[in-house]
C-alpha cells in the first residue's frame, strides 16, 4: 500500500477501504500501467494493487487488446499518454512468448515490459534476458513481488 494511501486510513480512521476513498478524492494520476492477464481473478488482483499504489492502471485481457491499447497511447494526435511500463502474462490468448515479447518491443520502443512467465518456458527466458528494458517474473507470480518490480522499474524510467 502506498504512503499516501495508508496516511488515508489514518487520518479517517473509519476503516474506509482506499479504493472508496481514492475515488472520492481528486488525487493526481500516477504513472500509466497495462496489465495483460488472461486469468480475471489474477489480473483484477494485480491492478487492485497497483491501484492501491497510486498508478493509473489500464487492463488488457488479450495480446490483441495489448496491442491495440498500447499503438492508441503512443497515438499524440488521439491525445494518447505512453505507459511507463508494460506488465504482461507470457502467454495470453493470441501470442505468446518471444512473438508477445518482440511484438511489444516494435510497438512500445524502450517501454520498460515485465513479463510473466512460467519456469516451464525456458527457452523464452533464455532469448528474454537478452532484451533491453525487461524484467522477468515466475509464474505463480507474488503480487508483492509485481508491485516492487513495477515501483523499481518506474523509478528508473
Amino acid at each position: 500500500m502506498s504512503v499516501l494511501a495508508e496516511r488515508v486510513e489514518d487520518v479517517t480512521g473509519a476503516g474506509v477501504p482506499v479504493e472508496h476513498l481514492r475515488a472520492a478524492l481528486p488525487l493526481p494520476a500516477g504513472p500509466r500501467v497495462i496489465v495483460a492477464e488472461d486469468d480475471a481473478l489474477l489480473r483484477g488482483r494485480m491492478i487492485s494493487e497497483l491501484r492501491a499504489d497510486g498508478y493509473t492502471v489500464v487492463e488488457a485481457k488479450s495480446a490483441k487488446d495489448l496491442f491495440d491499447q498500447v499503438r492508441a497511447s503512443l497515438r499524440r494526435e488521439g491525445g494518447g499518454e505512453p505507459f511507463a511500463v508494460i506488465v504482461s502474462d507470457a502467454r495470453t490468448p493470441n501470442a505468446s512468448g518471444m512473438d508477445l515479447l518482440f511484438g511489444l518491443r516494435s510497438v512500445a520502443g524502450a517501454t520498460p515490459i515485465i513479463l510473466v512467465a512460467a519456469s516451464t518456458e525456458g527457452l523464452v527466458l533464455e532469448n528474454a534476458k537478452r532484451v533491453r528494458g525487461l524484467t522477468i517474473l515466475e509464474e505463480p507470480v507474488d503480487v508483492d513481488e509485481l508491485r516492487l518490480a513495477v515501483r523499481r522499474v518506474v523509478g528508473q524510467a
